[in-house]
């Protein structure tokens, strides 16, 4: 290893690559960029990689969500009194106070 570090620059710039010595269970995992391991299993390997188009479809979703409640409350906004219930507070002083 002394001779590659010298070979490669010299203490600094090289760096032992520890892989090398890893005592995995599959001989594959053995140079994975990230190599996490739970239950004795690689997490690499449950990756989905459909990720990214069900993230964009929760989005979607999400937007479509908020886009419905920001129309409902402008709809209640237009038919809502502003009188004072028992309590003498006003649904605009509620909602003010729930934002």
């Amino acid at each position: 290893m002394k001779e590659l570090q010298e070979e490669y620059g010299g203490a600094g710039n090289f760096s032992i690559p520890f892989e090398e010595h890893y005592m995995l269970d599959k001989e594959e995992w053995r140079y994975d960029k990230f190599p996490e391991f739970y239950n004795g299993s690689n997490v690499l390997d449950f990756y989905d990689p459909d990720i990214e188009e069900k993230l964009a479809a929760l989005e979607k979703e999400e937007e479509e969500i908020l886009k419905m409640e920001t129309e409902e409350n402008e709809l209640m906004e237009g038919e809502e009194d502003d009188g004072d219930n028992s309590d003498g507070v006003t649904f605009t002083d509620l909602k003010k106070t729930l934002k």
